[in-house]
């Protein structure tokens, strides 16, 4: 009895062990997204330090990754061990970077972005199976602006230390691949379109220096890393600047198109316009900065919209009388914008009805809606 016992709890090893090794995903390391070098450029003049193009942060990727055993044990380097299971790889996209300054009175703020996303893709059929967009930013007081060289010296330190404050890209990326279950039957949501009111787009114009093109991709990515990062969703890559079905990705150790999956359900953001006004007090001046939008997110396909409101975002900067200083407009606008986007993407995971009643145009009266979002987003994890 003991032996058949024996031989039942051994063949119930193996057959588990064969579940978790075929569980493993394939690591398929570092990729850029897309075929603009122009989305980030000095990341991609980093990545040339060493070839094959991407290479160098492929190996910190994988040595950070080593370093976390738990984490480690859910992929597999070694392609020709994977079995009949399955054949999903995940990977570090890299979306984006961004740098921006912001000036009040005589403080400078340089404020240096990275969205990535942990990337999961069946290297069989090339369909994307799930992308989680996230965001890194690092603010440092500066005298001015830093210029190429002094902007790559802090990406690199973004990526291959810990300088600064803890913070590392490789590190972030894994953090959010530990809490991410990959499935099969998803739901996908998408950002589908970033709109500009002409009363924006002729702000943007006049105070950013930005082109339409560049606002609405820096937005697109924002809105993306947020919507992920605080609901936990999968998001198909956006749509904005004309990518379509396909999205291309490029590794160290070659290309690959992926075929995106068709969202369910579609995310509109509108710019409506931005707004600005002082408060005279005794001894200081309070200058209030507003970035104005809608959002709105439907079934794709459908008429069943789920929320379609006007939200705001505000950001104050209180200058003493007794010095003469000038706020810059343009960053605390953007500053207003994110604010925004950052608080409606909490929203949908938890509604708070003080955020509604400060920042919704028809305040708590937009509850339900927020609320029916929600639920929705739920269905996404």
């Amino acid at each position: 009895m003991k032996q058949i016992f024996l031989a039942i709890t051994l063949l119930f090893m193996s057959a588990l062990n064969c579940a978790i090794a075929q569980e493993r995903l394939l690591f398929s390391g570092f990729g850029f997204t897309g075929n603009e070098a122009g989305l980030y450029p000095i990341s991609f003049a980093l990545a040339q330090q060493k070839p094959p193009i991407g290479s160098v942060f492929d190996a910190e990727l994988l040595k950070r990754l080593r370093a976390r055993p738990a984490e480690y044990s859910r992929v597999t380097t070694q392609i020709g061990e994977i079995g009949k299971g399955t054949q999903v790889s995940v990977a570090f996209a890299l979306d984006g970077e961004e740098v921006e300054y912001q000036k009040a009175g005589n403080v400078t703020l340089g404020i240096f972005t990275l969205y990535a996303s942990v990337l999961a893709f069946d290297r069989d059929t090339k369909m994307l199976s799930a992308a989680y967009p996230f965001s890194l930013s690092y603010r440092m007081q500066v005298q001015a602006p830093l210029g190429r060289a002094g902007e790559q010296a802090v990406f690199s330190k973004l990526y291959f230390t810990n300088d600064y404050e803890g913070l590392n890209v490789f590190d972030t990326w894994i953090d959010n691949f530990s809490k991410i279950k990959f499935k099969q039957g998803f739901k996908y949501i998408q950002v589908k379109n970033i709109n500009l009111d002409p009363d924006a787009l002729q702000t943007i114009k006049s105070l950013s220096g930005k082109s339409e093109k560049e606002i609405k991709n820096q937005v697109a990515n924002f809105l993306e890393s947020q919507l992920s990062e605080a609901n936990q969703i999968p998001i198909v890559p956006s749509s904005i600047g004309g990518a379509g079905n396909k999205m291309a990705y490029r590794f160290s150790n070659g290309n690959v198109e992926l075929q995106l999956p068709s969202p369910d359900f579609e995310v509109t953001f509108t710019m409506r316009g931005f707004r600005t006004k002082a408060a005279d007090e005794t001894s200081a001046i309070t200058h209030v900065f507003r970035a104005l939008g809608t959002i709105k997110i439907e079934q794709a396909d459908s008429n069943n919209i789920y929320i379609d409101e006007k939200v705001n975002g505000t950001v104050t900067v209180r200058m003493p009388k007794s010095v003469s200083l000038e706020v810059s407009i343009w960053p605390q606008y953007y500053k207003a914008l994110l604010v925004l986007i950052k608080g409606l993407s909490l929203q949908f995971n938890k509604v708070d009805s003080g955020w509604l009643e400060e920042n919704a145009a028809r305040g708590t009266d937009a509850k339900d809606a927020f609320v029916k979002t929600s639920e929705l987003f739920k269905t996404l994890k």
